[in-house]
C-alpha cells in the first residue's frame, strides 16, 4: 500500500511538471517548432506550435492519464477480463493471489505511466531547446532517451520475472 501511495504521489508531481511545461511552452514557443527529430537530434519536420501541443496533450491523456485511471479501477476490484496477465489462471486461483496481482498491476501501470510522462517532458524540453528556448533545456534529451530505455527494461523485467508463479505465493 505504501508503494502505491508513494508512486501515486510521484506520478502527481510528474504530471504537474508536464502540465506546467506544456503551459509554459504554449506561452513561449514560437509559431513554428520542430515536430520530428532524427537520431542525431536534428529537426526533420517543422510545424505549428499548436500541432505539437495538441498531439502531445491528446497523447498524454491516453498514455499518462488513462493508465492511472485503469490502475485505480483494478486496485478497487474492477474486472480483469481484458487484462493480459502472465499465468492469469494461477494468479486468480485464490483471493490472496488476486489481491497481490491487482497490487502489482496497479504499481506497474502507474510506474509506466509516470515514465511515459518523463519521456514527454524530455521530448517537449528538447523541442523548446531546438526552437531557441533556454540552453538549460538541452539536457532534456537525456531524460527523454533515458525514460524510453527504462520503460523498455521495466516492461521486459515485469513481463518475464514479476508475474512468474513462485513458492511464496503458492497458498
Amino acid at each position: 500500500m505504501r508503494t502505491t501511495r508513494l508512486l501515486s504521489g510521484l506520478w502527481l508531481l510528474t504530471v504537474a511538471g508536464l502540465i506546467a511545461l506544456w503551459v509554459w511552452a504554449a506561452i513561449t514557443l514560437p509559431a513554428s517548432v520542430p515536430l520530428h527529430l532524427d537520431f542525431s537530434g536534428e529537426a526533420t519536420r517543422w510545424g505549428s506550435r499548436w500541432e505539437l501541443l495538441g498531439v502531445l496533450g491528446v497523447a498524454a491523456l491516453f498514455t499518462v492519464g488513462l493508465p492511472w485511471v485503469i490502475a485505480a479501477v483494478i486496485r478497487r476490484g474492477g474486472a480483469l477480463t481484458f487484462v493480459n496477465i502472465p499465468f492469469k489462471q494461477w494468479w486468480l486461483a485464490t483471493p490472496r493471489r488476486e489481491r497481490e496481482v491487482r497490487h502489482r498491476l496497479a504499481v506497474d501501470m502507474v510506474a509506466i505511466s509516470m515514465l511515459t510522462a518523463w519521456m514527454f517532458i524530455g521530448a517537449l524540453g528538447e523541442v523548446i531547446a531546438l526552437a531557441g528556448g533556454p540552453a538549460a533545456f538541452g539536457w532534456f534529451r537525456w531524460l527523454w532517451l533515458s525514460a524510453m530505455g527504462v520503460i523498455f527494461v521495466y516492461s521486459v523485467v515485469a513481463s518475464v520475472l514479476r508475474y512468474r508463479p513462485d513458492k511464496e505465493w503458492a497458498g
